[in-house]
């Protein structure tokens, strides 16, 4: 049997056209992506030694970037004064100008590339160890993310965004749920991606395999969106409070009830965890929900705890909590994740 036909997460054979592996419940859509995983070293550093190779890195990022703002905003300056170019001649400025963008450019990719190096040191002898722990890991990559056709299904602000960016993207299960977790950021990239303006949606992306396929697409948003569903498919759940908050569509009103029990709402509503006061949109389809959540930063980075190596730790930790509780919740939808074997552990207890 050729590699091909193999999960390349549990490497378990793969039947022909299967929608997803029988061993580790994997996506098959996923297993033709191409990854570059990380490995957790043979032998760890210390925290110490960790920060030790982080601070020279943060040091060139933060000095190429300085650079390249520095050449950017004279080549900006020339490009856009008129002035300048009516007491100076044209064809020497423009050269100038050139030679500034290219400059400021390179600094930029330059300063792009030791983030990724850093990104890349942490995920390895850090962030790696620390998933393995807390979930049964599939595949983790510090420099992967979501690609657009992943994400189109989720129907979030279409034809306002074709481009997508982010980092720590891995493949796990919890409690008995494969699911895939990447930061993200979605942008139109015929717009500059440094403006905020363009961030359709800046924050965590999750999409929770479900133990039943649901009859119909249902979403549940806080966010501005232009579903592809009929006119008549927005839904009154009858909880004043919810249906202030969420827009919820779906052509089959049936299904509705099944998902947005009392429990779920009630967790949406009052969501104890880092996402608390973010908005989030969710959608159902088929057998998978996708929850995007528009927190406006990445979890798992660095920031100022370089230095610290066990603070960045315990923060880590605590982030991986609230992913944990995200699920938790999307698990009380008994009609769709309930296992057979969670239902006998409840016989059992009672």
């Amino acid at each position: 049997m050729s590699d091909a036909s193999l999960c390349i997460f549990c490497g378990a054979p793969l039947k022909e056209k299967a929608r997803r592996c029988s061993s580790c419940s994997m996506q098959v859509e996923y297993l033709t992506t191409h990854f570059t995983p990380t490995e957790t070293p043979d032998s760890p550093i210390t925290d110490c030694a960790l920060s030790k190779k982080l601070i020279p890195l943060n040091r060139k990022r933060q000095l190429f970037f300085t650079l390249g703002i520095i050449f950017f905003i004279p080549a900006f300056i020339i490009a856009t004064s008129r002035e300048l170019h009516e007491y100076f001649d044209s064809f020497r400025l423009i050269p100038s100008m050139l030679l500034l963008f290219a400059v400021s450019s390179t600094s930029f990719y330059l300063s792009r590339q030791y983030t990724n190096k850093k990104k890349t040191l942490i995920g390895t002898h850090l962030l790696h160890a620390m998933l393995a722990e807390q979930f049964e890991l599939y595949h983790f990559d510090p420099l992967a993310y979501f690609l657009v056709n992943e994400l189109n299904i989720s129907q979030l602000r279409p034809g306002l965004w074709n481009a997508t960016e982010g980092n720590d993207l891995f493949h796990a299960s919890y409690r008995g749920v494969t699911f895939h977790f990447s930061n993200i950021r979605l942008f139109d990239d015929t717009q500059s991606r440094y403006r905020n303006s363009n961030w359709r949606l800046k924050g965590q992306w999750l999409i929770l395999d479900l133990h039943k396929e649901i009859p119909a697409p249902l979403m549940i948003s806080e966010l501005e969106h232009k579903g592809r569903m009929g006119k008549d498919a927005k839904i009154e759940t009858g909880n004043p409070d919810f249906d202030k908050r969420f827009t919820v569509l779906c052509e089959h009103p049936a299904v509705v009830p099944q998902v947005l029990t009392g429990e779920f709402m009630e967790f949406l509503l009052h969501f104890d965890c880092i996402f608390a006061y973010n908005q989030r949109h969710i959608f159902f389809k088929e057998n998978a929900v996708h929850i995007g959540i528009k927190s406006d930063r990445y979890l798992f980075s660095p920031w100022s705890y370089i230095r610290d190596i066990p603070a960045l730790r315990e923060r880590i930790l605590d982030e991986m909590d609230d992913i944990k509780k995200v699920i938790d919740g999307f698990l009380l939808i008994n009609a769709l994740f309930r296992t057979s074997v969670e239902q006998d552990f409840d016989k059992e207890e009672k």
